[in-house]
Formats: structure tokens, sequence, C-alpha cells
């Protein structure tokens, strides 16, 4: 009898047992695939998970639709019929909402790591598009090559606006496009191109170490920081900090140095650009290199430079215009270099209440 009592509770025990497990099955197979489409119409589907329904959509083929609708049996619909769904886009979760306020400033590095990134994000990127010639009679492309060993294309450009915020820069140096030692060539990007409103300012002792190139429609300030040249190699040039290809520009309390070299310069403007500097240093890089070198300010095509409390010391010529250019010192020092103002085709100057000192020639 308790043989029997025994063997009762295992069979029990086993029924128990198969039970259990058709119901865990039936449970996990419900939860994975929900189907809601009994026709060939079917109009939509969920998956299910333990945190709840998270409904998908775009797939990337309609056989994908085909086979995911028949898993489960739920649908004829033919790979080749599209079925739309009907539900929220899990991407919508993550898209940017242009009315939703934003902040007005954007910080480096906390916010983005590197000062292209963030100007690209706050002020806009350039993209440019390469248009290769077609091909000959033999079914090659050709282009020509230029005496640096670089292809010749005619490129189209487009510039992509950003969000119009304002960037701060926290203590320390921050460079881009400097001299890589392992690829032997300039890291990218070379240069940071503006062509809108940029307004970028600095704590005590931050450092921008790269090139800049402004076009005709952009616009901005600059405060509180050294902006510094870091492409120069002897014997082949470079060495500019920024190039003011048209706009407009303020630039307050900030030191803007190049390196010490023959044809190195601090400021280059051109295409009637309008730089207005208040309480500036333009000077060179300290280095091993003995002398006034480095050119301050290089000006043509009726560029206008306008300076206010502003210092040139140590430079092979102080500000250079040509070309109808125009300048206004006020309350300027222009010192120890070997020009402190040169003026050639037509360009002028005005001086008022500035400091011309130990310069070889004015």
């Amino acid at each position: 009898m308790a043989l029997f009592n025994c063997q009762a509770r295992i069979f029990s025990f086993r029924i128990q047992y198969w039970v259990f497990l058709l119901l865990i099955h039936f449970r996990i197979s419900s939860t994975l695939v929900s189907l809601h489409s009994n026709s060939r119409n079917a109009l939509k589907y969920r998956i299910s998970s333990r945190s709840g329904p998270l409904f998908l959509s775009n797939f990337a083929s309609p056989k994908l639709w085909y086979c995911l609708l028949c898993v489960r049996g739920g649908s004829d619909v033919p790979h080749d019929e599209k079925v739309e769904f009907c539900g929220p886009n899990p991407e919508d979760e993550f898209a940017l909402d242009d009315d939703a306020p934003r902040p007005e400033t954007v910080s480096v590095p906390f916010d983005y790591k590197t000062i292209p990134e963030a100007v690209e994000y706050a002020c806009g990127s350039l993209k440019r598009y390469r248009r290769w010639p077609l091909p000959g009679p033999n079914g090659l492309v050709e282009p020509e090559i230029d005496e640096y060993g670089n292809v010749k294309t005619e490129d189209d450009n487009q510039w992509f606006e950003g969000t119009g915020q304002k960037i701060v820069v926290s203590c320390g140096e921050h460079g881009w496009g400097g001299w890589s030692e392992t690829r032997q060539c300039y890291r990218d990007p070379k240069l940071i191109v503006v062509n809108s409103s940029l307004d970028i300012s600095g704590e005590e002792g931050t450092i921008l170490a790269g090139q800049w190139h402004f076009l005709e429609h952009s616009r901005g300030t600059f405060r509180s920081m050294m902006c510094r040249s870091n492409q120069y190699c002897p014997g082949l040039g470079g060495g500019l900090c920024m190039h003011l290809d048209g706009g407009d520009w303020l630039i307050q309390e900030c030191q803007l140095r190049c390196e010490a070299g023959a044809m190195t310069c601090v400021v280059a403007a051109s295409r009637a650009a309008r730089l207005n500097a208040t309480m500036c240093l333009f000077a060179r890089l300290p280095g091993p290199a003995i002398g006034a070198l480095g050119y301050g300010v290089v000006a043509w095509e009726r560029a206008c430079i306008v300076a206010s409390e502003c210092d040139f010391v140590e430079l092979k010529v102080g500000l250079h215009l040509s070309e109808q250019s125009e300048a206004a010192l006020e309350g300027c020092e222009v010192a120890c270099n070997r020009f402190g103002l040169l003026l050639q085709d037509g360009a002028a100057a005005a001086v008022a209440r500035s400091l011309f000192r130990e310069n070889y020639k004015v």
C-alpha cells in the first residue's frame, strides 16, 4: 500500500511538472510575439516584453515583414506587397524637437569634447562635394594633378546652419589640425570654417591652438582667450591663425599669436572684411628664434581694421595694409617691430593717442 501511494505521488508530480512546462511555454510564446493580423490586410503587430509593449516599424524590406508575420502564421501577405504599420515610431523618442527650448550656451569639453565639434553644432558646417571629371575614351577617370600631388577638381560647397548657441571654453589648451608624427600629415580638420554667427568665450587660461577661416557671411565675437597658430613648417610656410575672408568680427581681451617664422601671420583680412579688436595683444609665440618675426595684421581688398588699446610687439610687420584697405588705431602701442605700420597700393591709416617705439621703421 505504501508503494502504491509513493507511485501515485510520483505520477501526480510528473503531471504537475508537465502542466507547469506547458504553461511556461504558452506564457513565453504569447509574450514574445502577439500578432494583430488575421487576414490579407494586416495592419499592425507588436512585440511585448516584461517592461511593456515595444512598437517596431520602418523595416528595411517587405520580405522582413512577410517573414515576421508568418512566424506565427498570422498573415498570408506576399513579400512584394507593402504592409502599413499603425503605431508610434520608436525613433520619435530620440528625435530632436526644433521647438524645444535649448540652453543659451554649450560648453567645451563638457557638452562637446573638441572645439570643431562645438562649432559645427552651434555655428554650422561647410560640406564639400567633389565633382570628378567624366571618364575618357579608355573608360578611366583621369583628373588633373597639381604641383603638390593633389587632385584638382571643381567642387560644390553647401553651408548647413547650426543652433546659434554661444560656446564657452574651459581653461586649458584645445587644439586641432596639428601635425601627426605617425601619419606625417596634418590632422583633420586642418582648419575651422565659419560662415554664420559665432560667439565664443573662454575662462582664464584658455588657449585655442588651430587655424580659423571666416567666410563672407560670417560674424561674431571672440572674448578672453589666447588664439594661436600651430601649422608652421620652416621652409614651407603656414602658421596663419585667423583668415577673415569677409564678415564682421569683434575680438575682445584676447592674445593673438603666431609662430616665429618668415611668412607667419596672426590675422589676415580680405574682401572688405571688418575687424574690431579691443584690448588685444598681437605678437609671436616665444621660442628659440631671435628677432622680430611674423606679421601682426595683413589686410588687402578694402578690408577695415579698427584697433583700440591693442599692442603689436616683436613682429616683422605690425600692420601691413594694401589695396585700399583702412586701419584706425586708438590708444595702441606698436613696439619692437621691424616695421610698425606699412602702407601700400592706396591703403590709409588713422592714428590717435598711440605710441610707436623701438621700431626699425614706422
